[in-house]
């Protein structure tokens, strides 16, 4: 399948496909690895107004699209400068595609326009997309962690200063 990609921040009318996304993907892939008190905590957070409060507080959100539905979608904390990724969800049926790894280079490319000093971008992988993140150059900072029932790897992303 060659359909084009958009890439394109989140508006207010996104919201709902984007946080049906989330959770389909969730439910699918990582819930399985999660205790339901971490099911619940993830999913109860998930919400159209979380998501887009968020964005008005500063959190960077772009979807990916291909023929008008969203199949990707990736945040990133910004607002107190820790650069962390709250999301990086594709949906099933487009993985393998670099449709992760091209939402990641776009938003450091936004990230980077604002501010070039960037020297590395956080995130609390999942049991489940540990190897995905490992591909995209991430580095395992501790071992797995549980939080409100959540497991999680604390990884980063070393950036250099040409990169981007």
């Amino acid at each position: 399948m060659n359909d084009a990609i958009l890439f394109r921040e989140m508006r207010v009318e996104d919201a709902d496909a984007v946080v049906e996304l989330v959770a389909r993907t969730f439910n699918a892939f990582i819930a399985p690895g999660y205790s339901s008190e971490g099911v619940q905590h993830f999913l109860s957070s998930m919400t159209p107004e979380r998501f887009l409060q968020l964005a008005q507080e500063g959190d960077l959100f772009l979807v990916a699209e291909i023929k008008d539905q969203i199949v990707g979608t990736i945040s990133i904390r910004i607002s107190d400068h820790s650069n962390h990724i709250r999301l990086l969800f594709v949906d099933g049926e487009y993985h393998r595609r670099g449709i992760a790894r091209q939402l990641l280079e776009k938003a450091l490319e936004i990230r980077r326009g604002c501010d070039p000093t960037i020297s590395e971008v956080t995130v609390k992988s999942s049991p489940y997309a540990l190897p995905i993140y490992g591909k995209l150059g991430f580095q395992q900072l501790g071992p797995e962690q549980v939080q409100n029932g959540m497991r999680f790897i604390p990884m980063v992303l070393e950036l250099q200063l040409s990169e981007i």
